[in-house]
């Protein structure tokens, strides 16, 4: 009898699991770099003849019409949640499950000007629950599950059962955090505790005090904090970027995953799969013969004419003023990459980033400099020598086995990349350009740091070509295991 039991509710769970994939995986984003690294990972899951769709994390903004333009061309919705802003005041009663009480009982208001102005967060939380009740995806996918993702709509999702899977695509630490409260400090912007909140708060989520350096500050105001407790929506760690409450973690590589246990996330969550980016490295050099015989080598593809790669960020001059040893970004761009291209003997190819605005394309073009508009991430490992400023594409160039050359502009001292014996950084403009010369004119001191960052690229990236397929297998175990009652 056990055993026809047990078959009929293996029965009922294959047939759940079947209606599951016909509902869309939704892959939530908030900005370009984020759907761009979801958008090979997305492509992969429309070959398995899955459904997806993309919430965009927004406004119908510029970005928004951008994503939904690329979206379009594979034939995938793109929504943008603020479409759903006040769409439960209609309803009356929530169809969703999962709503808390607390949410439920604080709706109950009229939504009148104390709600709305006090109590946004009621508002916010119930849009999300009614967006992705709206959606009815099978799982959710992030870029990450910390402050910078939208807490509302990952607790919905918690609350209704759908699994979250959080597929990195940046590569910060708690020293990013670190440095972002420093700025606030030097510009008298800090947050604090003080009075009742601030005692509550040390009471009943001491998660949001910073503790080491500049202990005691705060990420957002204390009000706002609490009130987002309060409603149950509530972050393990506020101080790294995968701090959330996302079912599974997807590890890039080795060295990653040994960040993830050291910043306390629980064993567990974490699965090593590797990232969609390595199995886009992998596109690029399929389509490059010469790129791909020299691949992992110690020589220039080319030999006598290196490949040089420069990533050129947006300007932080705003945000770090007086750290730059040149009083404009324009200054710096045009001394900078002005050099690179008259460099004899070499070919060159600059890539700028997705947040630098068309000024920047504009300010290029008047020296004589053409930009590409290949991803970045497809170009690494067609070329020989990297040269960016603290790019989180770093780790797939030294996964590439590439050369990287980073100019700190604005003197930040990041520590991911010093591990790497392909990793070299300054500070100077100078010593930029003299390493970068020596590197193109001496091919046996190439040699010497590209074989060296061979050696060390597995700790960087898997390169088997099955990332995209082990995070799949990731997000089905999981709608499996939240089918069958966990």
């Amino acid at each position: 009898m056990s055993t026809i039991t047990s078959w009929f509710a293996r029965s009922r769970t294959d047939l759940a699991i079947m209606d599951s994939r016909g509902r869309p995986l939704a892959f939530f984003v908030g900005n370009i770099g984020s759907f761009r690294l979801q958008r090979y990972l997305l492509k992969y899951c429309l070959h398995q003849g899955r459904k997806v769709v993309v919430l965009f994390n927004g406004p119908e903004n510029p970005v928004f019409q951008e994503i939904k333009s690329e979206a379009a061309c594979l034939n995938i919705e793109c929504i943008a949640t603020e479409q759903f802003s006040g769409s439960w005041k209609n309803l009356k009663s929530f169809r969703t499950t999962g709503v808390p009480l607390i949410t439920r009982l604080l709706s109950a208001f009229p939504f009148n000007r104390w709600v709305n102005g006090r109590w946004p967060q009621v508002g916010l939380s119930l849009d999300s629950f009614m967006l992705l009740d709206s959606v009815s995806p099978c799982a959710l996918v992030v870029s990450e599950d910390g402050v910078s993702t939208s807490q509302f709509v990952l607790n919905a999702a918690k609350r209704m059962g759908i699994p979250v899977v959080d597929v990195p695509y940046g590569n910060a630490t708690r020293q990013d955090f670190d440095i972002d409260i420093e700025r606030k400090v030097s510009e008298g912007n800090c947050i604090t505790t003080e009075g009742v909140k601030g005692w509550l708060l040390s009471k009943f989520a001491p998660q949001w005090l910073k503790t080491g350096k500049h202990a005691g500050q705060l990420m957002f105001p204390q009000s706002y904090i609490l009130k987002q407790e309060l409603l149950g929506i509530s972050i393990r760690d506020p101080w790294i970027v995968h701090g959330g409450a996302s079912d599974r973690l997807c590890a890039e590589n080795s060295l990653a995953l040994q960040q993830y246990l050291e910043e306390g996330i629980p064993r567990e969550k974490i699965s090593l799969t590797g990232s969609p980016y390595s199995d886009c490295m992998l596109e690029g050099l399929a389509e490059d013969s010469q790129a791909s015989s020299a691949f992992l080598k110690s020589r220039y593809i080319v030999s006598g004419r290196p490949r040089v790669l420069v990533s050129w960020p947006p300007s932080y001059h705003s945000i770090f003023p007086g750290r730059n040893e040149f009083s404009t970004y324009e200054e710096m761009t045009v001394d900078i990459l002005d050099f690179v291209s008259t460099l004899r003997d070499c070919d060159l190819t600059v890539s700028v980033h997705p947040a630098a605005d068309a000024k920047v394309h504009e300010l290029l073009n008047g020296i004589g400099i053409s930009t590409s508009a290949d991803d970045v991430i497809r170009l690494l490992p067609c070329n020989d020598i990297f040269i960016t400023y603290f790019s989180s594409s770093i780790r797939w160039a030294l996964g590439a086995g590439k050369v990287v050359l980073n100019y700190d502009a604005y003197r930040i001292g990041l520590d991911n990349y010093s591990s790497a014996p392909g990793f070299w950084t300054t500070a100077e403009s100078a010593q930029l350009k003299t390493r970068l010369a020596e590197l193109v004119a001496n091919e046996a001191e190439f040699a010497r740091l590209a074989g060296a960052q061979a050696a060390d690229a597995p700790n960087w990236g898997f390169l088997d070509g099955k990332c995209n397929e082990r995070i799949l297998a990731e997000i089905d175990q999981l709608m499996e295991k939240h089918i069958g009652g966990h």
